[in-house]
């Protein structure tokens, strides 16, 4: 007994601790139950743990190397301290926040995304939209540089089109566009992360309410679904009694700007048209209407001047409102009934509508 307690004494002096048949280093001030002291740990105890210059310890769960990655470091690449300061440690990997307590707000985050992603998304768009669809946008300037704006417009049977549109949003206005999406595609499995990364809400009156509060644009198709699978090449609006959009405006006080599509439907076409399609849809909620095309034909996006907001109308006479302008979109620039081949053959005569009707 003498001798293996003279053992432990002396493991315990030397710093060493016995487990079972292994041996393990162990500080003398720790084995008495004492916090370690900086100047005993010497340069440093772990990958993870500051530099000697660090006077003040660490907040539990966080390193220097933590520190280092997610920027949390003072304007000038150390952390807050109160000690003298040997060395600096390197340059924080992103821009440091002005203040510890305060991190990125969501639109200065798009801000520092959007210097990486426009070069990609304008080469996506040349080879993509200007290649295969010469697809060209009117009314860019009515989108405003800053504030909200509530984006309304007509739902094609793949909306194609709308996604060329957020990334001329992107790569002209270097803003980023909200989007409200069917529930159904947030009922996909591994489609919900997709879209919530791209910044697409299920639609709840809330949640627009506070995208556009919060200074984004949004973009909603009334028509959502319906619009997309039973709409053809006579380009009806399956709006049907729908207002919820019209209050969203009127709840944030924001403009409302209608957008349209010329030979949207030429595109890319869908059979929802025919009866078993569509009980489907109406008796299960089935979208499954197959759809063909992907005809290179010309795309040219209308944007129609902005209805600004009126504190004297309701939400249905605002929702009629904007139902007229679309449909005045449409008449003014779409030939009904589309055609295919007309449409392939404006890649390369360029004259709209109103241009064609005065010759």
């Amino acid at each position: 007994m003498g001798h293996e307690a003279h053992e432990r004494d002396t493991a315990n002096a030397s710093g060493w601790e016995s487990q079972g048949k292994n041996r393990v280093r162990v500080h003398p001030a720790a084995v008495r139950g004492s916090e370690v002291p900086r100047t005993q740990r010497g340069a440093r105890s772990s990958r993870c743990e500051a530099p000697n210059d660090i006077s003040e310890p660490q907040p539990p769960g966080r390193c220097f190397a933590h520190d280092l990655v997610l920027g949390q470091l003072s304007p000038h690449g150390r952390v807050a301290r109160t000690g003298p300061i040997a060395t600096s440690p390197p340059t924080p990997l992103y821009p440091a926040p002005t203040s510890h307590d305060a991190p990125l707000t969501e639109s200065q985050w798009d801000t520092k995304c959007m210097r990486g992603t426009r070069p990609r998304l304008k080469v996506r768009r040349v080879v993509r939209s200007e290649m295969l669809f010469c697809y060209e946008i009117h009314g860019m300037e009515k989108i405003p540089n800053r504030g909200p704006a509530l984006i309304v417009y007509y739902h094609g049977a793949i909306p194609i089109d709308y996604y060329y549109f957020l990334s001329s949003v992107i790569i002209q206005k270097g803003r980023t566009c909200h989007s409200v999406a069917d529930h159904f595609l947030f009922k996909i499995p591994g489609f919900k992360l997709l879209l919530e990364v791209f910044s697409v809400i299920h639609g709840p009156q809330e949640e627009c309410v506070r995208a556009l509060k919060n200074g984004h644009l949004l973009g909603i198709s009334p028509g959502g679904v319906r619009e997309a699978l039973f709409s053809d090449e006579t380009y009806l609006l399956f709006w049907g009694k729908r207002k919820g959009f019209a209050q969203v405006a009127i709840d944030s006080q924001v403009p409302i700007i209608p957008m349209f599509t010329q030979n949207l439907r030429e595109g890319f076409r869908s059979l929802g048209t025919l009866r078993l399609f569509r009980w489907l849809y109406e008796r299960f909620r089935l979208p499954v209407a197959p759809v063909y095309g992907g005809f290179p034909v010309k795309f040219r996006t209308f944007l129609g001047d902005p209805i600004p907001y009126d504190p004297n109308i309701n939400a249905a006479e605002l929702a009629e409102k904007v139902q007229q302008a679309v449909q005045s979109l449409i008449d003014k620039h779409q030939q009904i009934p589309g055609s295919i081949l007309r449409a392939l053959f404006e890649r390369f005569y360029t004259k709209h509508k109103g241009q064609q009707h005065q010759n």
